[in-house]
């Protein structure tokens, strides 16, 4: 069952006469680009610092392998003599995080408002 190419075209063509086309913003390629190029930093911020982390805690585990090889006993993790030092190793860990996500962000998106104001 074909139908006629003219028909549909003049159906096509009705369509785009009711319905007007909506409207973009001047800025709209602006922000576009802006909201890819914020998106991208994240994740460039994101994978430096895991990678970062990730030398740091693949040194901690040769140092761990070291020791348990050399020393035949591990520290049990939750002796309360190690709580502090548990807990040390997370603060720098969210300070690391802060440091080199956080600020690098904050400062880009206030460079960015800078920039489009």
């Amino acid at each position: 069952m074909k139908e006629d190419p003219i028909k549909i075209d003049k159906i096509i063509s009705e369509v785009h006469q009711e319905m007007p086309s909506p409207r973009i913003p001047d800025s709209f390629a602006n922000r576009l680009a802006q909201k890819f190029e914020m998106r991208a930093m994240r994740r460039r911020l994101l994978e430096d610092w895991v990678l970062k982390l990730a030398a740091v805690v693949v040194i901690g585990l040769i140092y761990a392998a070291i020791h348990f090889l050399l020393k035949k006993n591990m520290p049990q993790i939750l002796k309360p003599e190690y709580v502090l030092p548990v807990l040390g190793v997370l603060a720098i860990v969210f300070v690391f995080f802060f440091d080199q996500v956080v600020l690098k962000w904050m400062f880009f998106l206030k460079k960015q408002k800078n920039k489009h104001v």
